[in-house]
Parts: structure tokens; C-alpha cells; sequence
């Protein structure tokens, strides 16, 4: 969520990002708490609580206004939030096959704990992993694969869930397991995909066939123009990288791209 070189903010334009954020009553207290304890989120009015932003392009504003600086506080309500996820994804199969295969829509579960249930106030608690694994196969069955990331680092009770999640997930990826902030946008950066992550918009405008006459660079290296181990111009206003380039781009979050033109190859508004 940085503002400046984040991965929602530097991709926005191509991804249509939406977000759900949840927590349920703390356990052990047996009351039907609406929610949990973050100080800058306001009261709940269902349990779970539950805090969504519609997908939709050029979202890094709703999502930053929506994105909690605290975490939600409560307990884990995992099953509950993907039945959420459920209902306001749409199935593939009424998306087309050209828009399900080239633009496909993607669930990405980040938790930093087990499963639970205090909203329906059952003792003992009920065990809602298996209502988790059913959530995750009745996405798949829509058309929505699901990757799955673990912010509890190697916690051994829960990486065995995250492994069945990811393995019900339709991906044929393990869960991700990132240790830090630069761990956790390359994973990120990888679920996405090459296609979406080595597109960079520019700030104006290119004319089609004098492009090759500007300069593009990474890291303070120049590219080769119109190569597979370089960049092209994928429209007026997006630069794609290729190759090891691509590679680069994706992998080091560091990465600072620069492209110069001259005044003959830009396209006046």
C-alpha cells in the first residue's frame, strides 16, 4: 500500500484489486461481540465484522481509505469471509472463456492465524477448517483459483491448513511464506503474473514506430528497444518489459525504471 512504489498503487491500472478484511469477537469471552478491537475501525454491525472494497480498476484510494493501520484486533473468521469473497466475485463461466483466460479473476488469502468461530456463540468453538477448504473448492468451481499466504511464519498447525488450502486452492502452488516486506510484494509480483507485472505506464504519451528513439533504463542500465531481452511499447502510453529485464522488474522491489523521449517521438495532448 505505499503510495509511491507499492504493488496496488503501481498496478492498479492493469488489475482490478478489491479487498475484504475481517475479524470476529475475541475468544473466551462468550459474548457476541461485533467485531474486534482496532481503534481506528468503526463499530461493526454484523458478526463477523467484515470491511469491502468492490474489485475495480484505479482502486488504490478506496483501498487506502479502507486499509486498516492497526490490525482488526479480533479472532479469525476465515470460513465467513471467504463466503463474502464468494458472493461478490463473479463466476467465470459468465465472464466468456476469452475474458476468463486472459483476464482472469484470482483470490489471494493472507492470514496470520487458524480459523475460528466466536460470532455463533457454540461451546466448544466449532471447528470451521473443513467450512474453509469448502469455500476455497466452491471458488474453484466457479472459476476463481485461490493462492494462499501465511503471515505466521512456519507456525506448524497452521502451514498444514495453508497446504490444504493452497492444494484446494486450483493453482498447483505451496503456500507462500514471506518473512519480509520485500518477500511478500515478489510473492505478490508472482501471483499476478509476468504479463501485468512488466507493464509500466508512462506519464504521456509515445508516437508507435519513434519510440526506439528514446531511452529506457533500469536500475541506471540502458535497454534494448523492441528486443526479448529489453522493453517494447505495448501502446502509446505503456512500456513492457521483456526478458531478464521482465525478471528484474518483478523480483527486486528496488527496481527503478526511467524512460526519456524526445520531443519528436511525444504525442502532444
Amino acid at each position: 500500500m505505499d503510495p509511491m512504489i507499492g504493488l496496488v498503487k503501481s498496478l492498479e491500472r492493469d488489475v482490478d484489486f478489491g479487498m475484504v478484511l475481517y475479524d470476529g469477537p475475541l475468544g473466551g469471552l462468550q459474548i457476541p461481540l461485533p467485531g474486534g478491537t482496532a481503534p481506528t475501525t468503526p463499530p461493526a454491525t454484523t458478526c463477523p465484522r467484515l470491511v469491502n472494497v468492490e474489485p475495480a480498476k484505479d482502486n488504490f484510494a478506496a483501498i487506502d481509505m479502507a486499509y486498516t493501520r492497526d490490525p482488526l484486533g479480533g479472532s479469525t473468521p476465515t470460513d465467513k469471509a471467504l463466503e463474502q469473497v464468494i458472493a461478490h466475485l463473479p463466476m467465470a463461466k459468465d465472464l466468456g472463456p476469452d475474458a476468463a483466460a486472459t483476464r482472469p479473476t484470482i483470490v489471494v488469502l493472507a492470514t496470520d492465524g487458524e480459523p475460528n468461530d466466536f460470532c455463533s456463540m457454540s461451546f466448544p468453538p466449532l471447528d470451521v477448517r473443513p467450512r474453509v477448504i469448502d469455500a476455497v473448492k466452491q471458488l474453484l468451481a466457479n472459476g476463481n483459483k485461490t493462492y494462499v499466504i501465511s503471515l505466521a511464519g512456519n507456525d506448524p498447525a497452521l502451514m498444514q491448513l495453508c497446504t490444504d488450502i493452497a492444494a484446494a486452492g486450483g493453482t498447483g502452488k505451496p503456500a507462500y511464506v514471506p518473512s519480509t516486506r520485500d518477500a511478500l510484494i515478489q510473492a505478490f509480483r508472482e501471483i499476478v503474473g509476468p504479463g501485468v507485472a512488466c507493464d509500466v505506464h508512462l506519464t504521456g504519451m509515445v508516437k508507435m514506430g519513434l519510440h526506439c528513439k528514446g531511452t529506457v533504463q533500469l536500475n541506471g542500465a540502458p535497454l534494448a528497444c523492441d528486443t526479448d531481452d529489453g522493453w517494447r511499447l505495448k501502446d502509446m502510453s505503456t512500456i513492457t518489459l521483456t526478458g531478464s529485464a521482465c525478471e528484474k522488474f518483478k523480483t527486486d522491489p528496488a527496481a527503478f525504471l526511467q524512460a526519456d523521449f524526445p520531443c519528436e517521438a511525444i504525442m502532444l495532448n
